[in-house]
């Protein structure tokens, strides 16, 4: 009996294939971070019924798992963006949207954002395993500044009379 092709399953011998081939430095450090990220998780949640079942929350403890397991989370959601990157061949993402742009994009194709105007861009790992950071675009220099105006000469002739603010009360035509 000959095997079925079903678009999407894998044979044993392309899974073999898969799971044979070395990982990169990037999905290494992506498998760490997932079984991190999910133990951090399960001590997180543990916690937190250990405490419901005693009815007694130290805050303090919960916010400190919490905070580790962002941090975790937040360095995977980066390997991962990085990951997508590579994956598509592409030179970056936007800072608005998110979105992959080709190297020499201006614009992003999606929500129309000046791809040059963000200070750095990781571009993802170089052979080295070592993050590319694409250097700072050039900005054009600013033009130069007006000097401000001089200041007008005194008059020849003196200074003018003393005008002084009226009194409202003093003038009857200023009275409210």
């Amino acid at each position: 009996m000959s095997l079925i092709n079903i678009p999407g399953w894998k044979s044993a011998e392309a899974q073999a294939a898969v799971a044979a081939a070395p990982l990169s430095r990037l999905e290494e450090r992506r498998e760490v971070l997932r079984e991190k990220f999910a133990e951090l998780q399960w001590d997180l949640g543990g916690a937190a019924y250990e405490m419901a079942a005693r009815d007694y929350f130290r805050i303090d403890v919960l916010a400190n798992l919490a905070s580790r397991l962002q941090i975790v989370d937040a360095e995977l959601a980066e390997i991962e963006r990085m990951a997508r990157l590579e994956k598509a061949g592409a030179a970056g993402s936007c800072s608005g949207c998110g979105s992959l742009y080709a190297r020499g994009a201006v614009f992003c194709w999606r929500c129309g954002r000046n791809l040059s105007e963000g200070a750095k861009t990781v571009v993802g790992p170089s052979a080295a395993g070592q993050i590319v950071v694409a250097p700072e675009a050039p900005r054009a220099p600013e033009p130069p500044r007006p000097a401000p105006a001089p200041a007008p000469s005194p008059d020849p002739a003196g200074p003018g009379p003393e005008i002084l603010d009226p009194d409202p009360e003093a003038v009857p035509e200023m009275r409210a």
